[in-house]
């Protein structure tokens, strides 16, 4: 292959823009991959905050579920107070007003 003066004036500069056009296209490509690790760590990173947040969603419905069970606890023993006090309202309502009042000792 035999160049001539005239056609290596050309060459030469064109060989230096070459070579930085293939810079950036090895550098493009290093970027690429180092985007595409980033993206990775940060998707990691979010997975790992997912399983934390249903970590304390559970803990949470555990909590709500103990202070509903309290409240169906405390729900109950109101209504056994309330059945209660209407026994002995309705046995104090339903008492006769002769028996048991008068002693007779005369016979």
């Amino acid at each position: 292959m035999s160049l001539r003066a005239i056609e290596l004036q050309v060459a030469i500069p064109r060989t230096q823009s070459v070579g930085k056009i293939q810079d950036q296209l090895q550098q493009r490509g290093q970027v690429m991959q180092d985007h595409l690790g980033l993206e990775q760590k940060k998707d990691d990173d979010h997975k790992r905050k997912q399983v934390l947040e249903t970590s304390e969603t559970d803990k949470k419905r555990l909590s709500n579920d103990d202070e509903s069970n309290q409240g169906q606890k405390n729900d109950q023993r109101k209504n056994k107070e309330n059945k209660s006090n209407e026994k002995h309202q309705n046995a104090a309502v339903a008492k006769h007003p002769y028996k048991g009042n008068f002693i007779d000792f005369s016979g």
